[in-house]
């Protein structure tokens, strides 16, 4: 019997789902820091992510902690050639997010399962791959076999600190998910 492929193993992985309860964290340009837009994917189904090509599929880019989701903007902001502070005012909220099919790459098993490695998905270089080659990187297809396997969301160590990113497929969520922004009344 041959191998399984990359989208196989993802789809074998759904026997690892596990929950997520907890608070993330989202960083946006006052443009956006509105309760219609706060929590929309459109941009980076638009621009592509790490997890997602562009003009695919829209991914909901959350941070586990206050200080991964400050790094990320950054570190986004410097790799697109932005001055961080040219680009302030930012705002950032709390999101209280419950799931119950998560796939957990921050997990040693679950990597293995797929056949992926932790340098894999914090080192490739995504933009270059999608914006210079015009293919999908490798992290992109995880995103998209993920999603494509009915994933809720995937969590990830991130790219730049110590920390971990729940990125949620919105439309995979299961009626009984949540994704509240903490103080939404406070959103203009």
């Amino acid at each position: 019997m041959p191998p399984l492929t990359l989208d196989q193993r993802i789809h074998k992985a759904l026997e690892l789902a596990v929950e997520f309860d907890g608070f993330c964290f989202r960083n946006v340009s006052q443009r956006f820091a509105n309760r219609w837009d706060i929590l929309s994917p459109e941009g980076s189904r638009i621009t592509g992510g790490r997890y997602n090509f562009k003009g695919s599929f829209g991914v909901l880019y959350l941070a586990c902690d206050l200080h991964t989701c400050l790094e990320e903007t950054t570190q986004a902001n410097k790799a697109l050639g932005f001055d961080i502070a040219r680009r302030l005012p930012r705002t950032i909220v709390g999101i209280k997010v419950k799931l119950s099919k998560v796939l957990d790459l921050t997990d040693k098993k679950t990597r293995r399962t797929i056949g992926v490695s932790k340098s894999v998905l914090t080192e490739t270089d995504w933009r270059h791959i999608q914006n210079v080659r015009n293919q999908e990187a490798i992290t992109q297809q995880i995103g998209r076999f993920a999603k494509e396997s009915g994933f809720e969301a995937i969590l990830v160590p991130s790219a730049q600190t110590k920390g971990k990113n729940l990125n949620v497929f919105p439309d995979n969520l299961l009626p009984s998910s949540r994704i509240e922004v903490v103080n939404e009344d406070e959103l203009r």
